[in-house]
């Protein structure tokens, strides 16, 4: 129940509290309009992958990242990988967004998040060549793109890879957000599709069916997440997947908490102090005043378990001036 002004006014405490953290903002990982120098891979030697940026199929004046094996039918599997560094490192809970597109469901394509950093390989054949992150070990949180012959979205929960009901469309791009939370060692999935009005959360079952939405790391880990890494195989070679290409555009990260708003429209969706107001109504200030449930200029702040004063407009980027009840 929201607090009287009269009991407000009566037994209150005045207190400052301090400087925001960075509010709820996505910071460019790569959009790939800029050419590839912070794109470093490491790639199958025989036959030459490609690894590029190309123009967008549904929009000319667009670019957008391309990678394929290009052994398909030649050796087994040939697994190609490519890394781009985070601006900043994950530590707590935050979210990655990016935007896929495929011709067809016949390739296996995996990305996701990692804790080892990128270490260059000066002695590479190609330019931006690197010896780490190394192979499929290094991810944490992560989501393969499709198993073959599927367009089920699949998430990586611990030891294997688990088909949710979210088919991918062909021919279309989709929205894709990972919210990662590092203390718990798991990531939630979204996806939002053409025909969705808003990001669909990703749900899959456990071995024992029992439906979830929060995927295990594959790992686990305390370090930082530091590093965007993706890959792909061909298959093998007696029995190669048909490689319909496919692309990724659009890799943000905001390390704040959860963000389902798109950085591409302009949309914040509904805020708080320029922090996102999540679906129960609780917003996640970071290391300000951690999870707090705003009504309208009355804010509930569960760690002390009471009300504050805090109108919206009253928060600045030095902080606020409000009232504790006592």
């Amino acid at each position: 129940m929201k607090p009287t002004q009269c009991s407000l006014l009566t037994s209150a405490l005045a207190i400052l509290i301090g400087s925001l953290p960075a509010t709820a903002s996505w910071q460019l990982v790569d959009n790939f309009e800029s050419g590839m120098d912070n794109v470093f891979s490491l790639r199958f030697p025989e036959p030459e992958p490609t690894v590029g940026i190309f123009e967008d199929p549904t929009d000319p004046a667009n670019n957008m990242f391309y990678l394929d094996s290009n052994a398909y039918g030649v050796v087994d599997w040939a697994p190609n990988y490519v890394a781009i560094a985070l601006p900043s490192p994950i530590t707590n809970q935050a979210t990655f967004y990016m935007r896929f597109h495929n011709l067809g469901s016949g390739h296996d394509m995996s990305a996701g998040l990692s804790p080892v950093a990128i270490v260059p390989n000066p002695e590479a054949p190609h330019a931006n060549g690197m010896s780490q992150p190394g192979g499929w070990a290094a991810m944490e949180a992560q989501f393969q793109m499709h198993a073959p012959g599927s367009n089920l979205f699949r998430v990586r929960d611990g030891a294997a890879f688990v088909p949710s009901q979210v088919a991918i469309p062909n021919n279309e791009w989709v929205e894709i957000w990972m919210h990662v939370d590092l203390p718990a060692n798991t990531t939630e999935f979204y996806v939002k599709r053409a025909a969705d009005a808003d990001p669909v959360q990703v749900v899959f079952s456990d071995d024992f069916g029992a439906e979830k939405t929060a995927a295990s790391f594959r790992n686990g880990t305390t370090e930082p997440l530091v590093t965007f890494f993706m890959g792909t195989v061909a298959g093998l070679a007696e029995n190669p997947l048909p490689g319909d290409p496919f692309f990724v555009d659009d890799l943000y990260l905001d390390v704040t908490g959860l963000n389902l708003t798109s950085p591409l429209d302009g949309s914040t969706g509904p805020m708080w102090a320029g922090f996102p107001i999540d679906a129960n109504g609780f917003v996640n200030t970071g290391s300000w005043l951690g999870l707090v449930y705003p009504v309208g200029d009355f804010v509930y702040v569960p760690s002390i378990e009471g009300w504050i004063f805090l109108p919206e407009e009253n928060v600045s980027e030095d902080g606020a001036w409000t009232y504790f009840l006592r």
